[in-house]
């Protein structure tokens, strides 16, 4: 695996652009998903949560103690890794073979989307993302939409 790959793994899981490849790419996200336990999905979207507290806009709305990036970062290097090397090396090298840097960014975009969902699943969660609808104008939205 080289660094950028490496690289466009990371950007893939932290942003949320639509990447297509072909079946094999697809098998390698499949297998990705189906290799990644809850909690590992979650400590991925902690890393992708904590990337973006990075971003001088929110660090001020973020607060973190110690340093959690670093810890993040060390994490998912080693799942990334077991899970290219040992959970789905097979997937891996036919995805890479067909759909060359592209299957990284696209399989990985998969599990990063998969790993949100862990995530918005919550209820807490939920609620805080549909918070901002009791402020919303009803009736004039109600009128727009018929």
């Amino acid at each position: 695996m080289n660094f950028f790959c490496a690289t466009v793994f990371a950007v893939s899981l932290a942003l949320a652009n639509s990447v297509s490849a072909g079946p094999a790419t697809d098998e390698l996200a499949d297998c990705l998903t189906k290799q990644t336990n809850g909690q590992e999905r979650i400590d991925l979207a902690i890393w992708v949560v904590l990337a973006y507290s990075q971003h001088p806009d929110v660090a001020d709305v973020i607060s973190t103690n110690g340093n959690p990036q670093d810890s993040a970062d060390r994490e998912l290097a080693e799942l990334f890794s077991e899970l290219l090397l040992e959970r789905c090396p097979e997937e891996a090298k036919a995805a890479i073979k067909s759909d060359g840097n592209l299957a990284m960014e696209a399989a990985f975009q998969v599990l990063g989307q998969v790993a949100g969902q862990e995530l918005a699943n919550n209820p807490q969660v939920n609620s805080a993302m549909t918070g901002f609808t009791r402020y919303l104008d009803h009736k004039r939205l109600n009128t727009f939409f018929n």
